[in-house]
């Protein structure tokens, strides 16, 4: 699926206005980030995508985890007033799939963790730490 560029204009615009309850560095590099995407941009369909779609996306290159990451940030920020399903996000995501992406570069694509750049939802009653 490609994003078009009305739902680009409409991501951006959502996390730009302040429309969500993340932090706010967090919505605008995400903003940043979907600005720079076209609509030729093949990323799935985010509702429907599964592990093998994405992870053969970023194999090919087709999209970078951060593009993947923002697109995210951006639909949790059109569902959140709606659905209030999510707590928190990682106010961290984007450098993390940053890192992931330079991880990728690295190898080649080839690398060992199946779920490297891969965004997930995390279930409320299971704890997670970063390493500040």
């Amino acid at each position: 699926m490609k994003l078009s560029s009305a739902y680009l204009v409409t991501a951006t615009a959502l996390l730009i206005k302040g429309t969500h309850a993340l932090p706010e560095d967090l919505y605008n590099k995400a903003a940043h980030v979907l600005s720079k995407c076209t609509s030729t941009t093949p990323f799935p369909d985010l509702l429907t995508a599964t592990f093998e779609d994405i992870s053969a996306g970023l194999d090919k290159g087709a999209f970078t985890a951060v593009e993947l990451t923002a697109a995210y940030i951006a639909r949790i920020a059109e569902t959140q007033p709606i659905l209030r399903a999510i707590i928190e996000v990682n106010p961290h995501a984007l450098d993390d799939a940053a890192a992931a992406d330079a991880m990728r570069k690295a190898s080649g694509n080839s690398t060992t963790r199946p779920l490297l750049g891969i965004p997930i939802i995390v279930k409320d009653n299971i704890a997670t730490a970063r390493p500040e």
